[in-house]
């Protein structure tokens, strides 16, 4: 049964890989999405991080969900390689293929260049060429998917992605976004993530997304508990009815793998909790359950992937109401 489960869950992964969900773009400072990205992948680890970013940096134009996920899989691929601690670099500058001199894919004109580097154990020339392919992994427990949703990511925004390593001595990887010339931001980028209290259960099948979720949401200033299906989600909100750790919102996953999901679990933890806030969270925005959420009986949507933005307005909004 484990067995099935787990081929159930990278038979999803693999679904989000192919559709690999189209870019909702819009303009960023690069800055911000390095240290959110940072703020989520290194929170308590041993290794440290130091950052240079160029004082001109242009901004880009992209989806800031999917390019914080994109710099949170780098960055915890270095941290894997570095289990004993160690330095991660992270650097960004402004480029033109013209003025650089560097034989990429991409057109003449302007890119924001991120380089992460870390000081760890290094790739093999042998296997460098095929760490961007689906299921490639060194890793015993790894899916192969990190780095492959990296690399599509990155050219969906028009961009491109190069690594480059040597056994012992580290690996560097440097992402190429396309700039954004006018310094025009958007309501939701000028907004400042705003703290907020409650407590938070978190329905998600991806364990990755449930510790993601609860470092994001802690440092807004929310307590959180999670759960991996609805089954252990309404277990959770029986546990917890009529006292103070009673949930004031919760963020369910739309699809589980073998599990209760999202559509089916809302009802259960209404009638539970009348006055529990639900957002329902799903990667994939043309879900007819996402557009009409109301409908069935949520308060809000959370799309995927979260940025601490996003996080923190769709919980304002919904405790509000």
């Amino acid at each position: 049964m484990k067995g099935a489960q787990q081929a159930t869950h990278l038979t999803k992964q693999l679904l989000t890989f192919s559709r690999g969900g189209n870019p909702v773009k819009k303009v960023h400072k690069v800055e911000i999405l390095i240290r959110d990205a940072i703020e989520i992948s290194l929170s308590g680890s041993k290794q440290r991080c130091q950052t240079e970013i160029a004082p001109d940096l242009w901004n880009t134009k992209v989806d800031g969900g999917q390019i914080i996920q994109n710099f949170n899989n780098i960055i915890i691929n270095a941290k894997q390689a570095m289990p004993e601690g160690g330095q991660i670099s992270i650097k960004a500058k402004n480029f033109h293929q013209t003025w650089d001199g560097e034989n990429l894919n991409l057109g003449e004109a302007k890119y924001v260049r991120v380089e992460i580097r870390d000081s760890g154990v290094g790739i093999s020339q042998s296997i460098i060429g095929n760490i961007f392919d689906p299921f490639f992994t060194t890793k015993k427990n790894g899916t192969g998917l990190g780095l492959a949703t990296c690399y599509t990511i990155i050219k969906k925004h028009g961009g491109d992605i190069r690594v480059e390593s040597e056994p012992g001595k580290g690996t560097v990887f440097y992402i190429y976004l396309p700039a954004e010339e006018e310094h025009i931001f958007t309501e939701s980028d000028a907004m400042q993530a705003e703290k907020g209290s409650g407590r938070v259960l978190i329905m998600d099948d991806d364990e990755m997304i449930i510790n993601m979720l609860t470092l994001l949401l802690k440092s807004l200033g929310y307590s959180v508990e999670g759960a991996m299906d609805g089954e252990a989600a309404i277990e959770l909100c029986k546990e917890k009815i009529n006292s103070e750790s009673a949930f004031q919102i919760a963020i369910l996953d739309l699809t589980v793998s073998g599990g209760m999901g999202g559509e089916e679990t809302v009802g259960h933890l209404k009638a539970l909790e009348p006055k529990i806030k639900v957002l329902v969270s799903s990667g994939y925005s043309t879900d007819p359950i996402m557009s009409n959420f109301k409908k069935y009986g949520f308060d809000g949507v959370m799309p995927k992937p979260y940025t601490k933005e996003s996080l923190s307005r769709a919980l304002s909004k919904a405790l509000q109401k």
